[in-house]
Protein backbone atom coordinates (compact mmCIF):
# COMPACT_ATOMS: atom_id res chain seq x y z
CA UNK A 1 0.00 0.00 0.00
CA UNK A 2 3.08 2.43 -0.38
CA UNK A 3 2.05 3.68 -3.59
CA UNK A 4 -0.23 6.83 -3.66
CA UNK A 5 -3.19 7.20 -5.47
CA UNK A 6 -3.06 10.22 -7.75
CA UNK A 7 -6.96 12.59 -7.78
CA UNK A 8 -7.47 15.42 -9.42
CA UNK A 9 -10.17 17.69 -8.38
CA UNK A 10 -11.64 19.77 -11.21
CA UNK A 11 -13.72 22.91 -11.04
CA UNK A 12 -16.83 21.54 -10.54
CA UNK A 13 -15.87 19.79 -7.70
CA UNK A 14 -15.33 16.80 -8.89
CA UNK A 15 -12.19 14.22 -8.03
CA UNK A 16 -10.89 11.88 -10.49
CA UNK A 17 -8.82 8.78 -9.51
CA UNK A 18 -6.49 7.70 -11.86
CA UNK A 19 -6.42 4.23 -10.20
CA UNK A 20 -9.89 3.71 -10.91
CA UNK A 21 -10.01 5.80 -13.87
CA UNK A 22 -12.81 7.10 -12.90
CA UNK A 23 -14.86 9.71 -10.75
CA UNK A 24 -15.22 9.28 -7.02
CA UNK A 25 -16.67 11.01 -3.66
CA UNK A 26 -15.10 11.89 -0.87
CA UNK A 27 -16.70 8.98 1.20
CA UNK A 28 -14.50 6.65 -1.32
CA UNK A 29 -11.32 8.77 -0.50
CA UNK A 30 -12.30 8.61 2.99
CA UNK A 31 -12.12 4.59 2.81
CA UNK A 32 -9.09 3.88 0.76
CA UNK A 33 -7.58 6.39 3.71
CA UNK A 34 -9.08 3.99 6.21
CA UNK A 35 -7.58 1.10 4.49
CA UNK A 36 -4.25 2.81 4.47
CA UNK A 37 -3.59 4.17 1.17
CA UNK A 38 -1.99 7.17 0.70
CA UNK A 39 -3.71 10.07 -1.41
CA UNK A 40 -1.83 13.02 -3.69
CA UNK A 41 -4.70 15.39 -4.25
CA UNK A 42 -3.86 18.11 -7.00
CA UNK A 43 -5.75 21.02 -8.62
CA UNK A 44 -6.72 20.08 -12.07
CA UNK A 45 -5.84 23.39 -13.77
CA UNK A 46 -3.29 24.71 -11.41
CA UNK A 47 -1.51 21.52 -10.25
CA UNK A 48 -1.16 22.76 -6.80
CA UNK A 49 -1.40 19.56 -4.34
CA UNK A 50 -4.74 20.41 -2.26
CA UNK A 51 -4.39 16.91 -0.30
CA UNK A 52 -5.02 18.66 3.22
CA UNK A 53 -7.66 20.77 2.13
CA UNK A 54 -9.14 17.99 0.78
CA UNK A 55 -8.83 15.27 4.29
CA UNK A 56 -9.73 18.99 6.59
CA UNK A 57 -12.81 18.82 4.50
CA UNK A 58 -13.57 15.29 4.73
CA UNK A 59 -12.98 16.14 8.37
CA UNK A 60 -15.57 18.93 8.79
CA UNK A 61 -18.40 17.08 7.09
CA UNK A 62 -18.20 14.57 9.16
CA UNK A 63 -18.18 16.56 12.33
CA UNK A 64 -15.07 15.81 13.64
CA UNK A 65 -13.61 18.83 13.43
CA UNK A 66 -15.79 19.55 16.90
CA UNK A 67 -12.72 16.84 18.42
CA UNK A 68 -10.32 19.65 18.44
CA UNK A 69 -10.22 21.81 21.26
CA UNK A 70 -11.48 26.10 20.02
CA UNK A 71 -8.37 27.38 21.22
CA UNK A 72 -6.06 24.81 19.40
CA UNK A 73 -8.00 25.78 16.11
CA UNK A 74 -7.66 30.08 17.09
CA UNK A 75 -3.97 29.22 17.95
CA UNK A 76 -3.47 27.16 14.54
CA UNK A 77 -4.92 30.20 12.87
CA UNK A 78 -3.02 33.43 14.47
CA UNK A 79 0.64 31.29 13.55
CA UNK A 80 1.77 32.43 9.96
CA UNK A 81 2.41 29.63 7.76
CA UNK A 82 6.25 29.39 8.54
CA UNK A 83 5.31 28.60 12.24
CA UNK A 84 2.89 25.82 11.16
CA UNK A 85 4.98 23.66 8.98
CA UNK A 86 7.95 24.36 11.22
CA UNK A 87 6.78 24.00 14.44
CA UNK A 88 2.91 23.10 14.55
CA UNK A 89 2.67 20.27 11.48
CA UNK A 90 5.64 17.89 13.69
CA UNK A 91 4.36 18.22 16.57
CA UNK A 92 1.08 16.87 15.93
CA UNK A 93 2.13 14.05 13.87
CA UNK A 94 4.51 13.13 16.43
CA UNK A 95 1.35 13.64 19.24
CA UNK A 96 -1.04 11.54 16.85
CA UNK A 97 1.59 8.41 16.58
CA UNK A 98 2.07 8.43 20.12
CA UNK A 99 -1.48 8.28 20.83
CA UNK A 100 -2.17 5.47 18.83
CA UNK A 101 0.50 3.79 19.96
CA UNK A 102 -0.74 4.15 23.13
CA UNK A 103 -3.89 3.26 22.04
CA UNK A 104 -2.88 -0.31 20.83
CA UNK A 105 -0.68 -0.82 23.94
CA UNK A 106 -4.26 -0.62 25.97
CA UNK A 107 -5.21 -3.27 23.33
CA UNK A 108 -3.28 -5.72 24.23
CA UNK A 109 -2.94 -4.65 27.34
CA UNK A 110 -6.77 -5.30 27.56
CA UNK A 111 -6.52 -8.60 25.13
CA UNK A 112 -3.95 -9.65 28.18
CA UNK A 113 -5.90 -9.29 30.66
CA UNK A 114 -9.29 -11.01 29.09
CA UNK A 115 -7.05 -14.02 27.20
CA UNK A 116 -6.57 -16.13 30.23
CA UNK A 117 -10.96 -16.06 31.37
CA UNK A 118 -11.81 -16.84 27.67
CA UNK A 119 -9.70 -19.92 27.82
CA UNK A 120 -11.54 -20.88 31.13
CA UNK A 121 -14.43 -20.31 30.08
CA UNK A 122 -13.25 -22.21 26.67
CA UNK A 123 -12.62 -25.44 28.62
CA UNK A 124 -15.02 -25.20 31.09
CA UNK A 125 -17.55 -25.21 28.27
CA UNK A 126 -16.14 -28.20 26.75
CA UNK A 127 -15.93 -30.31 30.15
CA UNK A 128 -19.79 -29.74 30.42
CA UNK A 129 -20.34 -31.25 26.95
CA UNK A 130 -18.11 -33.90 27.55
CA UNK A 131 -20.14 -34.64 30.97
CA UNK A 132 -23.46 -34.51 28.69
CA UNK A 133 -22.29 -37.17 26.41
Amino acid sequence: MDEIIKIKKYGNRRYYSSADKSYITLAEIEKWIQKGHKIQVTDAETDADITSEVLTQILLEQGRAQHFPVEMLETMIRMNEKTLNSFWTPLMEQNIKLMSQMGELALNNVKAIISPFKKKKSSSSTRTRERKN
